[in-house]
């Protein structure tokens, strides 16, 4: 499966790395970010990103993953009701 990326925690890093400095760290580390949010061959990066392109396509105000068992429910908020969108399977 793929590997989650903490960004929080990365960010913490690249801004250490910047106070410190080390450029060429902080650099690198920003490049690998960078590679691992935009990695479409990673199925959870296409997952995540046409999930998003479906609810800007549909004007949804808000995007919810809701953990249910066996499976995570994705709900949009149009005109202020949740609509369910997609049955993910864990």
């Amino acid at each position: 499966f793929a590997q989650t990326v903490d960004t929080e925690a990365l960010e913490q890093m690249l801004n250490a790395a910047d106070s410190g400095g080390d450029v060429n760290n902080a650099e690198l580390l920003r490049q690998q970010r960078d590679a691992e949010l935009n990695d479409l061959s990673n199925p959870i990066v296409k997952l995540v990103n046409t999930i998003i392109e479906q609810a800007i396509d549909r004007n949804a105000s808000d995007i919810h993953v809701e953990p249910r068992k066996g499976k995570y429910v994705v709900r949009f908020r149009q005109d202020g009701i949740l609509l369910p969108v997609a049955d993910i399977s864990k």
